[in-house]
């Protein structure tokens, strides 16, 4: 993930999950995750 000068980061994941051929086909998945975080502040932190 990127971090921002304002704390936010943004992120990216790819993934492949297979069954490693426990049955006689195995398709597999592939994934791609992106995620985008915001910093929260509840309360004074002081």
């Amino acid at each position: 993930a990127y971090q921002f000068a304002n704390q936010s980061r943004l992120g990216i994941k790819i993934a492949h999950i297979s069954n490693a051929y426990i049955a006689n086909e195995d398709p597999g998945e592939d994934e791609v995750l992106l995620t985008y975080a915001l910093p929260l502040s509840f309360g004074d932190h002081s």
